[in-house]
């Protein structure tokens, strides 16, 4: 008879734990669900190919996690030449962007 009180006891101190974790775990994650609005390609683009608005698509993305140095400006982005290869859905980085592309005149 002991026996069956402690498995129950346990049950019961298993499920209070359960709740308690169900209840807590929300708020702690709460602020860090925050969303942002980034920029990313909205189409393969080439290696040499030189930027422009129409390449970029914004999203909203889950602010944790998000990689650091990403490009979120139009301005330090459009006018830029692609030195590597960017694949639709990458975000921009100042390392994969060389300078403005100047045109012959």
């Amino acid at each position: 008879m002991e026996l069956i009180k402690n498995r129950i006891f346990l049950s019961v101190l298993c499920l209070i734990l359960a709740a308690g974790v169900f209840l807590f775990l929300p708020r702690f994650y709460e602020d860090k669900g925050a969303t942002v609005i980034v920029l990313r390609a909205a189409q393969d683009i080439p290696a040499g190919a030189e930027l422009a608005e129409y390449h970029l698509a914004s999203v909203e993305v889950g602010g944790c996690g998000l990689p650091e140095g990403v490009l979120n400006d139009k301005a330090q982005i459009v006018g830029k030449v692609a030195q590597t290869a960017v694949a639709k859905g990458d975000y921009f980085f100042s390392q994969k962007l060389g300078g403005l592309c100047r045109r012959a005149a």
